[in-house]
């Protein structure tokens, strides 16, 4: 519900002109991704978070899931195909999350578990024998597996 107030105060400063409600209306998504991630929700001005927000609409408007790539993987290696790019978008992207994985073991409080992360770090405090419950797996949660390789795009 906080983010849905934070949605409805940006957008009374509008007032009654026309504006493009598209970035307001990702921000806030985000945002409640990013709530049950993270436990918190970042200010829409917040330069880590445009950060974040800016990442994420390279990603999806470099990627295409219908690029003879996905088929031909012999074409990753020419350069129209921008996987460089891409990758370099997936490596800013891992390390924003790696940061947030970090903050969250250094306050790690098993009896105050608040969102995703949390929950993943007390399962990994269990010791179970063969456990998906590692480090890079965290990493991987929303993986593409990408040709017929053990390339990971994570989030």
């Amino acid at each position: 519900m906080e983010e849905v107030d934070c949605l409805m105060e940006k957008l009374e400063k509008f007032g009654s002109k026309p504006f493009d409600i598209q970035d307001t209306l990702n921000a806030s998504v985000s945002n409640v991704i990013c709530s049950f991630l993270f436990g918190k929700r970042f200010e829409y001005e917040d330069s880590t978070f445009k950060r974040l927000i800016t990442l994420l609409h390279n990603l999806f408007t470099t990627t295409n899931v219908s690029s003879p790539v996905v088929i031909f993987p012999v074409l990753r290696f020419l350069p129209m195909f921008k996987v460089t790019t891409i990758r370099k978008i997936v490596n800013d992207i891992n390390e924003f999350i790696k940061e947030k994985i970090e903050e969250h073991r250094q306050n790690f409080d098993e009896s105050n578990i608040n969102d995703f992360i949390d929950a993943f770090l007390l399962e990994q405090t269990k010791k179970v024998e063969n456990s998906t419950f590692t480090g890079i797996q965290m990493q991987i949660t929303f993986k593409n597996k990408s040709h017929k390789q053990n390339n990971y795009i994570c989030f």
